[in-house]
């Protein structure tokens, strides 16, 4: 099993996005995924951060003989088989973030829009009072 597909399954089974494993090693997420693809190769400082991080040896996340227990390849499973799973996950994770993200923005629009009708009530009121008091 290649680097890049032990972890993307390490990250995964730790219940990590690449925002935060990128933010638990100070890369971008850009390099995450490029790592993940095999497209590039964390350097040596990167590669020790990894172990730590998935509580793995630099040699397991180095040796492409090694696999991670439990997963298995099947034997008609292309690479671009993996690849394109991979990127449906990672696209069902975005899709889950922007989701929230949009949920979040809602919830506070809603309640900016709550504080102005408050607002606007509470102005009314106070031209009331002031009519009442100076002008009669």
């Amino acid at each position: 099993m290649r680097l890049g597909e032990k972890l993307l399954h390490l990250r995964k089974s730790k219940g990590l996005s690449q925002e935060r494993l990128s933010a638990e090693i100070t890369v971008s997420r850009q390099a995450i995924s490029k790592w993940e693809l095999g497209e590039s190769t964390p350097d040596v400082e990167n590669i020790i951060q990894l172990s730590r991080i998935f509580d793995v040896t630099t040699d397991f996340l180095l040796d492409d003989e090694l696999s991670v227990p439990g997963t298995k390849i099947r034997k008609d499973e292309t690479e671009s088989d993996i690849v394109r799973a991979m990127l449906e996950r990672e696209l069902h994770d975005s899709d889950n973030l922007a989701s929230k993200m949009y949920n979040s923005q809602s919830k506070r629009s809603s309640a900016t829009m709550l504080l102005l009708n408050f607002s606007g009530i509470l102005l009314i009121v106070v031209l009331i009072c002031l009519y009442y008091f100076f002008f009669k």
